[in-house]
């Protein structure tokens, strides 16, 4: 079975209990549920994050969460590199965006970039798999790099519907 990246939550895994076991799906966020990544740098920076702001009525260990911190960090560092802090200036900074810089949650290896020729954010992937037993998805294989790809791998009329 695959499943969306966006379908990849503590919350809707949890739903579907054992019959979730061994679902598939790709991403390019890490699952705070893992405890392989609870030493890394990316987990410590991301749970003293939602201590330092508040965010008590938060699950830390729901992956929507991770997803929705990791687009702020995204969106933080475009405006860091913004040549001012304008609607306009912003955009493009996104729009421009190249750096391999570990930003949020980001699976180690995933790369962000953008141009006027592509645009395409996060192209690279870690395919996953869940383990029901364990309430949490596990790496499966390398990152799977598609830099430049989507727009000649995905049907034209999903991306231009």
């Amino acid at each position: 079975t695959f499943v969306s990246g966006t379908c990849i939550s503590k919350t809707l895994m949890g739903l579907a209990g054992q019959n979730a076991d061994g679902a598939i799906a790709f991403t390019n966020t890490i699952d705070p549920q893992n405890p392989a990544y609870k030493d890394t740098p990316q987990m410590k920076e991301y749970l003293q994050t939602l201590k330092d702001y508040g965010a008590k009525d938060v699950d830390p260990d729901n992956g929507i969460v991770a997803y929705g911190y990791t687009q702020a960090a995204v969106l933080v560092y475009a405006m860091e590199h913004a040549t001012e802090l304008t609607r306009s200036a912003v955009l493009d900074s996104l729009r421009n965006i190249d750096t391999d810089e570990q930003l949020g949650m980001l699976v180690d290896g995933v790369t962000l970039k953008m141009g006027a020729d592509d645009p395409f954010l996060a192209e690279n992937v870690q395919t996953i798999q869940y383990d029901a037993a364990e309430a949490h998805f596990n790496n499966v294989g390398e990152i799977l790099d598609y830099e430049g790809k989507t727009a000649s791998i995905t049907p034209k009329d999903l991306i231009e519907s």
